[in-house]
């Protein structure tokens, strides 16, 4: 017993599916517009031997895919690279980024200290050589309600009133 070999002719292009009317099968066409459904639906979907009867439905096309899914290692191994090399540099930026958010909180504090010893001059006619202490600016009906700390753990020296108020952390932040 012979078997015909029954091929279909190959497609070259592939046109996208598009559904109309929200069906399956008679109404679904490659290229709508330009006139092209028509094209299509007379020479691509049909087989290539005329053996075929007219009232047989037809048969979307199938695609195949492969059962064994998964990567492989050096698939693997070059997204982590890609993720090692993107870590190095965006770690320097972060460190970069925190040490100038520390130093700028901390030139702020030095700030909210230096008009505190202003106001507490003026409401007590104070010189320029008199130090106020910390007990005089800090406390809940005072200037400041609580001593401000350096993000770098340094301490704040508040001076005389001449002179800014200094941070003696190892950054070196000064007002």
């Amino acid at each position: 017993m012979r078997q015909r070999n029954r091929r279909r002719p190959v497609l070259l292009v592939r046109l996208p599916r598009i559904e109309l009317a929200g069906t399956y099968g008679a109404h679904t066409s490659h290229a709508v517009d330009a006139g092209l459904s028509k094209w299509t639906n007379n020479y691509i979907n049909r087989p290539a031997s005329s053996s075929r009867r007219l009232s047989e439905e037809r048969q979307p096309m199938r695609i195949e895919t492969s059962r064994r899914g998964g990567f492989t290692l050096v698939e693997i191994m070059i997204v982590v690279a890609i993720i090692g090399l993107l870590a190095a540099i965006a770690i320097p930026n972060f460190v970069k980024a925190r040490t100038l958010s520390q130093k700028n909180a901390c030139i702020e504090n030095l700030r909210q200290i230096f008009y505190a010893k202003a106001t507490w001059a003026l409401e007590h006619k104070k010189g320029t050589l008199d130090v106020p202490t910390d007990a005089e600016l800090f406390g809940p009906q005072l200037y400041i309600r609580q001593k401000p700390e350096c993000p770098s753990s340094g301490t704040y020296d508040l001076l005389a009133m001449s002179e800014k108020p200094t941070c003696n952390s190892p950054a070196g932040h000064s007002f």
